[in-house]
């Protein structure tokens, strides 16, 4: 898939379940694009997704957004590589993911500022819970810096339920697998807050009828 955002346009993608693996999008002047990465698949599935996002105008905004609840065998791959070309660009990428049973999630994510790519603000985030010893998570989000005028930020956190909070719902009656769907829906929050309102409804949805989703 190839995706050229043209001067002064604004573009909103959302792929739910997509098995697409190569992913680029070149943006010209003064253009926009929010990519969702949507990963609620029903079936076993192994993708390899490689992002690339080349700012060839100044002043592009790029915000990729990424969530999912990985279970079984289920194993995505996922590379984005952001190339700040120009001066004035800006570079949101935020992926959380839950896994259970045996799946597989692995990130690695780099954005690239050149060196005449001054006033470049650019944000990388990546958080992973983990429902089940078995499952794997490998992030590593880098920084490749050559301009002085940057501001650039990225992390990434892997980890259990918080306990305490678990505890909060236990002692109010809410039943374990309730208050995990509850705290997960929360983990996406962010997320999902940022999708067209049709999609919102969609993932609510499938959080209220899908009981596979703990």
């Amino acid at each position: 898939m190839e995706l050229i955002i043209n001067k002064n346009e604004t573009k909103n993608v959302v792929l739910l379940n997509s098995t697409e693996e190569q992913i680029r999008i070149v943006q010209n002047e003064e253009s926009s694009i929010c990519v969702h990465f949507i990963d609620l698949f029903p079936q076993a599935v192994q993708v390899s997704r490689n992002v690339v996002v080349e700012q060839v105008g100044k002043n592009s905004q790029v915000q990729l957004f990424a969530m999912g609840y990985l279970q079984q065998k289920q194993q995505i791959n996922f590379v984005s590589n952001v190339l700040h070309n120009c001066p004035w660009g800006h570079s949101e990428q935020l992926l959380k993911y839950v896994l259970t049973d045996t799946a597989s999630f692995s990130f690695l994510g780099k954005v690239y500022v050149a060196p005449n790519a001054q006033k470049i603000v650019a944000q990388q985030t990546n958080k992973n819970i983990l429902l089940s010893p078995q499952a794997k998570v490998q992030t590593q989000p880098q920084l490749e810096i050559y301009a002085d005028d940057v501001q650039a930020s990225h992390g990434a956190s892997t980890g259990a339920f918080d306990e305490n909070m678990l505890f909060y719902f236990l002692q109010r009656g809410i039943a374990r697998p309730t208050a995990e769907k509850m705290l997960i829906r929360a983990f996406y929050h962010e997320i999902i807050e940022t999708l067209p309102t049709e999609y919102q409804t969609e993932i609510e949805k499938e959080f209220a009828t899908n009981d596979n989703l703990l």
